[in-house]
């Protein structure tokens, strides 16, 4: 048994040398995990690009329909970046979107729709069966968006 005077006293706490190492670790995860961090914003703004769209498409469907007027909406490819929606029938309606709210590094790099213009019948009608635009961002993802003739739209990605 030993006296008072030579026992140590544990100390609670952490030591120098010890928060060193932990904040060391944590550079290195950080530094590992933050490009893949970045790729997942950047694609996650590309799939909402595309849900943007797509969702424009179905309203502008919608009320092609309810309205008994022609509507088309015009894409403007990189670098515009834009499209218009617009009723043609009398009385016209025009509003212009944009992709920048969700970053500048999206693109409309390409439509298989004549003119690059989606255009909706009086009963909300697409014009042309099967066509495609197609988004891009800065890492080289896609996002294809699909409509049939009826105005289904189908939104498939493929990410980087």
């Amino acid at each position: 048994m030993k006296s008072g005077h030579n026992a140590t006293i544990a100390g609670g706490g952490f030591t120098l040398i010890e928060l060193m190492l932990a904040l060391l670790f944590f550079a290195i995860v950080t530094a590992i995990a933050l490009p893949s961090f970045r790729g997942y914003i950047e694609n996650t703004k590309l799939k909402a690009a595309a849900r943007q769209i797509a969702s424009d498409m179905v309203e502008t469907q919608q009320r092609a329909k309810a309205e008994n007027a022609q509507y088309r909406i015009t894409l403007s490819l990189d670098p515009a970046n834009t499209y218009t929606v617009e009723r043609v029938t009398a009385p016209g309606q025009t509003q212009t979107k944009t992709l920048t709210e969700h970053g500048g590094g999206i693109r409309i790099t390409a439509t298989t729709f004549t003119a690059s213009e989606v255009n909706f019948l009086a009963r909300g009608i697409l014009s042309e069966d099967n066509r495609t635009i197609t988004l891009r961002n800065s890492r080289n993802s896609t996002a294809q968006i699909t409509s049939n003739l009826a105005g289904r739209t189908h939104v498939q990605c493929t990410m980087q």
